[in-house]
Formats: structure tokens, sequence, C-alpha cells
């Protein structure tokens, strides 16, 4: 507002701009092939905590764009003993006059290209938030045993934001143009008993046992 901004355009910048959006992770059950059903229910429409916003029909327009993208997560070992999921971990490597970002979050599974992401109205928090379904590969890692045991589990979702706009009657920033990244799961500090918080509240990763009525 203080600099008169109205819009941001990727093809102008030449490049995207890249956010976080937060949702839940939900686990269903590891399978006897090795993949474990999980549901995620992800950013909402409407205008969030940093006062940027999504309109219902921008994300019924790209939504499809989550099909095939990675799960990702960082596993390591707490204090407690147990293994966990931490955040965005990564770690920055110099290499003679070049730097570059080396990532400790390994892709853990894929979000279905099979089954259509859909809207749906959590009457808690009074939002509509975009529910997808993914896998886990329980063979290559301890996500499955993590979930298992966690049954649900924050997570952050990346979005590459092509085209916003600014709203000056609701005061936010407009998506307009987007496509989803992948969606990283989120665990606890080393000291296995801190959470890392989600940025917009009420998203979530799970496993199918919990139906969507059942799960708050």
């Amino acid at each position: 507002k203080e600099n008169r901004f109205e819009c941001f355009s990727s093809e102008q910048q030449g490049a995207p701009l890249i956010i976080q959006s937060f949702g839940v992770f939900e686990a269903d059950k590891t399978n006897d092939d090795g993949l474990m059903k999980v549901k995620l229910k992800s950013c909402h429409t409407g205008k969030n905590r940093n006062r940027s916003g999504i309109t219902d029909e921008n994300m019924n327009k790209y939504k499809h764009t989550f099909k095939g993208r990675p799960i990702l997560g960082a596993i390591y070992k707490t204090d407690t003993g147990e293994y966990e999921f931490r955040a965005h971990d990564m770690k920055i490597v110099e290499n003679g006059d070049d730097t570059e970002i080396e990532y400790i979050e390994q892709p853990i599974g894929v979000i279905s290209q099979m089954d259509e992401p859909y809207l749906e109205y959590d009457k808690d928090e009074e939002k509509n938030y975009l529910m997808v379904n993914g896998t886990i590969f329980s063979d290559y890692s301890r996500a499955a045993e993590i979930l298992e045991r966690r049954k649900t589990c924050k997570c952050s979702v990346e979005i590459a934001v092509e085209e916003l706009s600014y709203n000056c009657d609701e005061d936010y920033l407009s998506i307009d143009k987007f496509r989803f990244s992948g969606v990283t799961i989120l665990g606890y500090e080393q000291d296995g008993v801190t959470e890392i918080q989600e940025g917009m509240k009420g998203s979530k990763i799970t496993i199918d046992d919990f139906s969507v009525n059942k799960n708050s």
C-alpha cells in the first residue's frame, strides 16, 4: 500500500515468488505393498494470516498442479530417542565462487496423479480447504513409522506465485495465478517436545482411518 503496489507478474520479473501455506497430513495405514495412503488438508481459500489470499475460483483453476508433486520430509532422531520430522531443512554450501543450497529434506512420497484435488468446507474454521490424496513410501524411510505413531502431522505447502494483485477494497494480496511445488511434513525441534507450528490456521496431513468428519 505504501509503495502503491498494484500487481506482480513472473513473466515481467523473470521468476515466480515462492511462498508457503500450511496444512495437515493424516496417515491411513501401511499397505502390504509398502505404500501408505495419506490425506492432506492443505491451504484454505480466502484471506489468511499474512494478508494474502486465493479465491475459490482460482483454487479450482490451479488445483490440478498439485498432482504428482513430491511429499518431502527431514527425518532425524530427537533428544527423546524417537525419530521425528522437522521442517524445511537445508544448508548453504560454499563451492568456490558459487553458493548452493543443499536440501536435507528428501522425497518420501508423492501426491496422487489420479485423484482429483477438491475443496471441502470446514465448519469449525469456517473456511474451504483444498483436500489432496497421496502416498508415502514405507520401505525407504522412517516416514510411515512416524505417521503411524503420530497419526496427524502439520505440513507446509510450497506455492510458486506467477501473478498477484493488490485488492484495494479488502486490503490483501490476491494470488491470481500459481502452481503447487510440493509439501513438507512438519514435526518437532531437537528436544522432541517443541512442535513446529503451521502458519495458515487449521491446515493439516492424515491416516485414512481418520475420516474428514471425525478429524478436526
